[in-house]
């Protein structure tokens, strides 16, 4: 696992989901944008998630200036989360969505979600909250767990629903 940019708060959640999960790869990325002919909503990284997510044998090729891989993930059920250290404090905020087969936009690892079919409200939700752009992807429906390990720690959880 890698966390790009010096993101610790993403490190953090990506450990968190790689514990949730029993081990699964979990991957950070940068939302990108809403695209609309395809219903769903764009994350992307510049090459850093894990093969065993990749749909299929990504392309290895060189990424602003640097050696990377370009690959669509597998479809499924996905978590977008991220700890947001703010204040001297923690909160998580998360969303579950339905990640879609497609061909990689751009080159680096690509992703599109379909935020329960509510697409521009989860991107006015990130803004209100001011969710920085990075998040962590990560497979399955975590939102109970998240809760859960909120409760734990006494941080507050914040579930897009």
């Amino acid at each position: 696992m890698a966390s790009c940019e010096v993101d610790i708060d993403c490190a953090l959640t990506m450990l968190l989901f790689y514990s949730l999960t029993g081990g699964k790869s979990p991957w950070t990325a940068d939302f990108v944008n809403y695209i609309e002919e395809k219903k769903a909503v764009l994350y992307w990284h510049c090459g850093n998630a894990p093969f065993d997510v990749s749909d299929g044998k990504p392309l290895m090729e060189v990424v602003y200036e640097g050696p990377a891989l370009t690959a669509s993930l597998v479809k499924g059920t996905v978590t977008v989360a991220r700890i947001n250290h703010f204040r001297g404090g923690f909160e998580i905020y998360a969303a579950v969505g339905e990640a879609i087969k497609s061909k990689p936009l751009l080159r680096g690892s690509n992703i599109l979600i379909n935020m329960q079919d509510s697409n521009m409200e989860y991107i006015r939700w990130l803004l209100d909250n001011g969710v920085p752009h990075h998040n962590v992807v990560g497979y399955g429906d975590l939102s109970e767990e998240l809760k859960e390990f909120g409760k734990l720690l006494d941080i507050t959880v914040h579930i897009f629903k």
